[in-house]
């Protein structure tokens, strides 16, 4: 049997950057920090992130149809840690940021890095994930921030 630690440990290995999914549709709002993130085609624009089967998220991406992926800067540590926290409800969550509705109707976090607004293609259970592929429908950039980056269990700074 794999040892599940282990593996943790090798899979931090790879830096990565760090992300907070959201997705609401009228009441329905949900928000989680990630890295499980990636891009999977150009034509049609496509991206995929992965949530564990279990979280009370998977329902509402599924209900509302669209997410939007936004892309931390280096100096929004205090978010990335709000939406990791399982102790907050999604009100709770949301209360930590200022943002405005994407085309999608899913909240842009004020100041992030990027992000990609999407219209949800497709989903497949995989394992203990749900992995979710959506349509990029809008996107934005602030290419004078610096991203978040994640690495052995920590965040980490990217030199110039």
């Amino acid at each position: 049997m794999m040892d599940t630690l282990e593996l943790r440990k090798v899979m931090g290995q790879f830096a990565t950057g760090v992300t907070v999914i959201t997705t609401q549709s009228g009441e329905d709002h949900f928000g989680f920090t990630a890295n499980s993130y990636t891009s999977v085609s150009l034509e049609p624009p496509l991206i995929l992130f992965c949530l564990h089967k279990d979280s009370k998220g998977c329902p509402v991406f599924l209900k509302n149809g669209a997410f939007a992926v936004n892309i931390l800067a280096d100096d929004q540590v205090e978010i990335s840690n709000g939406f990791a926290n399982r102790a907050l409800s999604a009100e709770e969550r949301f209360e930590l940021i200022s943002y405005t509705k994407g085309k999608s109707g899913s909240p842009i976090i004020d100041e992030a890095m990027g992000y990609l607004d999407c219209r949800l293609s497709s989903s497949l259970e995989s394992g203990d994930h749900v992995i979710f592929i959506g349509e990029v429908i809008d996107m934005g950039q602030h290419p004078d921030k610096r991203p978040l980056i994640y690495f052995q269990g920590g965040y980490r700074e990217l030199m110039p």
